[in-house]
């Protein structure tokens, strides 16, 4: 749980600046279009909503289910007998990166709101984004590297046959 908790932190704040979830614009219904002197210009919409909604399926909801199976089939590795140190050690090692599938959901936001970022953010906050958090515009390069982070689930599910 220790590993889980300490990588999905560092998922939630590796969003900052994404606007993942801007519920007080999602409640109001406003997107922001641009900036006059400083102060954000708010134009009714729906952007800032459907963000939200994505935000709370993908970096909420996805990660515990991901967190529920890995940690019922933790279960069932723990549930193998074994004096053996070096069997003990492989298992800590390999729960610590079926932790890291929690970076998987990260990658698949990015795919989605690249993929349809008309969809979901303004221009503005597009153009912002691009030039400061350099996020890849392919969307097909976050969603493979959200694949790779589940290659260690994947391989567990199938040594044990689920």
């Amino acid at each position: 749980m220790v590993f889980f908790s300490i990588l999905y932190g560092i998922m939630l704040n590796s969003l900052f600046g994404l606007g993942a979830f801007p519920i007080s614009h999602a409640w109001a219904r406003v997107d922001v279009i641009k900036r006059v002197k400083g102060k954000p210009l708010y134009v009714e919409g729906t952007k800032s909503r459907q963000r939200f909604w994505l935000s709370l399926l993908l970096l909420n909801f996805a990660p515990f289910v991901y967190f529920g199976i890995t940690f019922q089939c933790i279960g069932v590795i723990g549930d193998i007998p074994s004096t053996n140190f070096l069997y003990t050690i492989l298992q800590i090692v390999f729960i610590g990166f079926l932790s890291l599938g929690v970076f998987a959901f990260y990658h698949f936001f990015l795919g989605f709101v690249t993929y349809y970022r008309n969809r979901f953010y303004t221009q503005y906050d597009l153009k912002r984004l691009m030039n400061k958090r350099a996020i890849h515009p392919r969307s097909r390069n976050h969603i493979l590297a959200g694949f790779t982070y589940l290659i260690p689930l994947a391989l567990l599910l199938k040594a044990l046959g689920l």
